[in-house]
């Protein structure tokens, strides 16, 4: 080929693979998706929603209004994965290493690490009414439920308990790493006991020792709330851990932080205490609907009446701030996430431990951005007309652009340093980075690792430079025919045009071992010892170390749009379906709010995948909402007091309409002579389940409702 026509062709070669680069740019503001999170850190699918309650420990353990449970978050794996069926739960606790669930019947299932026998369960397995993991006692945690008699039983914990404790309601313990653990137990004479450390200051209970009716133990600090409504603080005063703000009255749940304390009010608000050096005592606006309160650490997460979560104080990598939806890229480093949404905005959350950096402050305005980058302490955006922001820790210039900020088509950030790629096929690099080998030019992508770089080039060849301890610079022949590369720690990875993958570098874990068929990738991502490879079909293979369970992709493995990859945790952006329609409640009065219906998601493809979803309809019925599962869906709604009903076999972007029947007041699935009579027991009052045509009182126009209904029954 004649030098004139090779340079024609590098120069349209280059021009296209531009123009490729910026429509993958101009596609992150198409719809976005759901993210989800395997490995070392777990993330659920979809919104955060449908939970009566939550509880903290080597998980979070989240009980929804169907009864299941779901777990995410990090530490143990065998904590994450409850017990089948998973069904008929009304009680969970989470601690370091197991988990507690109480069942309907009363009977108690435990699951997580298993070596001193914590998660057998003794026989008659029955009559239990509260459950507690994590417990203490001379230094050794054991998990315990408590009977209906006050008895309480212990798992897996073979000195002799606390023979004092009888006659017990509940228990709570510490869960603090840095302090000396102890636990309360409540008893049902309204009492309070100790077990502990007695040298301690929370270890005497206030006087008068009587009508509490709960209790929460914090890391050094204990409350309890009493039978008018008030709340008892004892143990360390700094930071105002017990001073109560006045009125101390109202309330009706109280839980202990690391070093704080929230109050929940009968009026559904909040009310905080202690120090407030996360914000963990500012809780975010309206401060109202709230119906149950949790302590992660140094954060709270507070349920709504609508099952949501909210969470605020130290930024957790375990609760989305903005809702699990929209999102089209997520980049990670270590316990951060960063997403770029399909609105062009960006949000950021996970470890802050340098608040003043002001990490998860993305710079105002938050918009038009087309890609993202996340370092060690510091965090990359690109805005639609080429320009670079910055923001987090500038100890090495890493967050000072070099002018002209212009022209930027990407930027990979490592440790303390950015490469970016500039439309003219030129690498700019600042921060403490490695050069870029000459001839600096004809660059269409850029990855970084650990401490080595990758450029890909038009005319499809790889360039690899700085650190090489594991082989990772060295590229293998042919080197042709790339389209996209990854960095590992001590790996490469490249993907060809014919869809195949191949990786060089550190193989230890078998992470540069591509599992067969190694065809149909579409794109790839790189972690420390894993490699990451989306299929055309919407599917994620993942191969190297499964230290943390990151090769397993979770169910259903498909509608997958884009990944990524950390530390032990393979991160997967899910496509969403779009659901939209009306909602009918029949009999209600005219004027009454619209209530939060239950959705229960199920593809027909694989009926044993679930997603519930939350509901609110607007004031005229309409709704919409999103999922994840591969169409086509069973749907099933249901309300309090209303019968539920399904549809098989919905499409998503069609309108599916519902009516939900009413008058099942005792909730047994059909509307007969029995919900009659929870009307009478009833009648005159305002209890919510009796009123069923939502005008605020139980009375005549109530058993109208029954009458037109009679006989129904629903799905």
């Amino acid at each position: 080929m004649k030098p004139a026509v090779l340079q024609l062709r590098n120069q349209i070669v280059c021009v296209m693979s531009f123009l490729m680069l910026v429509l993958a740019c101009a596609a992150s503001h198409a719809q976005g998706g759901t993210l989800e999170a395997w490995g070392n850190t777990r993330i659920l699918p979809g919104e955060q929603n449908g939970y009566v309650s939550i509880s903290v420990g080597g998980v979070i353990a989240g009980l929804k209004r169907d009864g299941t449970i779901d777990c995410w978050g990090a530490i143990y794996d065998s904590m994450l994965h409850v017990p089948e069926p998973n069904a008929d739960f009304v009680a969970v606790s989470a601690g370091r290493q197991q988990v507690i669930g109480l069942k309907k019947d009363g009977s108690v299932v435990i699951w997580g690490v298993n070596d001193k026998g914590q998660c057998s369960i003794l026989v008659p397995n029955n009559r239990f009414v509260a459950v507690q993991a994590d417990l203490w006692h001379y230094n050794l945690p054991y998990v315990a439920g408590v009977k209906d008699d006050g008895a309480v039983v212990y798992f897996g914990y073979t000195v002799a308990p606390n023979q004092a404790l009888h006659g017990v309601a509940s228990l709570s313990s510490s869960s603090s790493f840095f302090y000396p653990p102890y636990s309360i137990a409540l008893k049902i004479d309204g009492s309070l006991d100790y077990d502990g450390y007695r040298e301690t200051l929370h270890a005497t209970i206030p006087l008068p020792n009587e009508n509490y009716v709960a209790v929460s133990c914090g890391a050094r600090h204990a409350a309890a709330l009493k039978k008018d409504g008030s709340i008892v603080c004892w143990g360390y005063e700094d930071s105002g851990l017990c001073d109560v703000p006045l009125p101390n009255t109202d309330f009706v749940s109280v839980v202990a932080g690391e070093n704080y304390t929230v109050g929940l009010k009968r009026d559904g608000s909040v009310v905080c205490w202690g120090d407030n050096g996360y914000n963990q005592c500012t809780p975010p606006e309206p401060n109202e609907g709230f119906v149950s309160i949790h302590t992660l650490g140094f954060g709270t997460v507070g349920i709504k009446r609508d099952g949501s979560c909210v969470y605020w104080g130290k930024p957790s990598l375990y609760f989305i701030p903005t809702g699990n939806s929209g999102f089209t890229k997520i980049a990670c480093n270590i316990n951060r996430l960063v997403g770029l949404k399909d609105d062009g905005s960006i949000t950021c959350w996970g470890d802050n431990g340098h608040p003043e950096l002001g990490l998860n402050i993305v710079p105002e305005p938050n918009t038009d951005f087309v890609d993202i980058s996340a370092g060690y302490q510091h965090s990359v955006g690109v805005k639609r007309d080429g320009s670079v922001v910055c923001w987090g820790s500038n100890d090495y210039g890493q967050c000072t652009v070099p002018q002209p900020n212009t022209d930027f088509v990407c930027v990979r950030a490592t440790v303390n340093s950015n490469n970016g790629l500039k439309k003219d096929g030129t690498i700019v690099t600042w921060g403490q980075a490695d050069p870029v080998p000459a001839p600096n030019r004809d660059f269409t992508a850029i990855a970084v690792g650990y401490n080595h770089f990758v450029g890909l080039k038009s005319d499809h060849s790889v360039v690899c430079w700085g650190n090489n301890t594991g082989m990772q610079c060295n590229v293998p022949t042919p080197n042709s025919h790339f389209v996209a590369i990854a960095a590992g720690q001590y790996h490469t990875v490249g993907l060809k045009d014919d869809g195949t993958v191949v990786c060089w570098g550190a193989r230890s874990d078998g992470q540069c071992t591509v599992p067969e068929p190694n065809q149909d990738f579409v794109a790839i991502a790189a972690s420390d010892q894993n490699s990451v490879g989306l299929k055309r079909d919407g599917s994620i293979v993942v191969w190297g170390s499964d230290a943390s369970k990151q090769c397993t992709v979770p169910e259903p493995n498909s509608g997958f749009q884009n990944i990524a990859a950390g530390y032990h945790t393979v991160y997967g952006i899910r496509s969403q379906q779009s659901l939209a329609g009306r909602i009918l409640l029949s009999g209600l009065a005219a004027g009454a709010p619209v209530r939060p219906v239950t959705a229960i998601i199920n593809s027909t493809s694989n009926p044993s995948i679930t997603q519930c979803q939350d509901i609110n309809p607007l004031s005229d019925g309409t709704y919409s909402v999103f999922s994840y599962l591969k169409p086509p869906y069973q749907i099933t709604l249901s309300s309090p007091h209303f019968l539920s009903t399904k549809v098989t076999g919905v499409a998503p972007g069609t309108t599916q309409n519902f009516t939900l029947v009413n008058g099942d007041a005792n909730g047994d699935g059909q509307i007969n002579l029995f919900d009659y009579v929870v009307l009478d027991t009833h009648f005159n009052s305002s209890d919510p389940m009796a009123d069923l045509d939502g005008d605020g009182q139980v009375n005549l126009f109530d058993y109208v409702v029954i009458d037109q209904n009679f006989g129904a029954v629903g799905e």
